[in-house]
């Protein structure tokens, strides 16, 4: 039986699996609106079938700070693909090894499988895709 992940686990998976999503999608940065943010990855997530992997994010999510949820990882955490880079007007996914590729199917995989081993790629993909959606109305 698989141990369950530790809540800090848990945030950390979810934000670098979202910024992974995101970068599936084709994005790699977004304006920053907290209330629209907030929304989406909160409507997003309830939907979302991978969620009850993640019952930390439902816990955290309500609250309602998406933003806090969604970027958690920053450089200073320890995290093996993605991290989030708030210091502009954007919100910005930066990779850990500036060869990655979106292109590159290993690199892909690669990421898929060290951000989290409950969550397929296609999972990651939709949960961003229903994020856009929702704040991009």
């Amino acid at each position: 039986m698989a141990r369950t992940p530790t809540p800090t686990q848990q945030r950390n998976s979810f934000s670098e699996g979202f910024a992974l999503g995101l970068i599936l999608n084709g994005r790699r940065s977004l304006p920053y609106n907290k209330i629209d943010i907030d929304l989406a990855v909160t409507a997003a997530f309830r939907n979302w079938p991978h969620a009850g992997a993640f019952p930390q994010i439902k816990t955290d999510l309500r609250g309602l700070d998406g933003v806090h949820a969604m970027t958690r990882v920053d450089e200073r955490k320890q995290t093996s693909a993605f991290y989030w880079d708030q210091s502009g007007p954007e919100l910005t996914i930066v990779s850990r090894d500036c060869t990655w590729s979106v292109e590159d199917s290993d690199d892909v995989s690669h990421a898929v499988r060290v951000v989290s081993d409950l969550v397929p790629q296609a999972g990651w993909q939709i949960l961003a895709e229903e994020f856009l959606i929702r704040f991009e109305r």
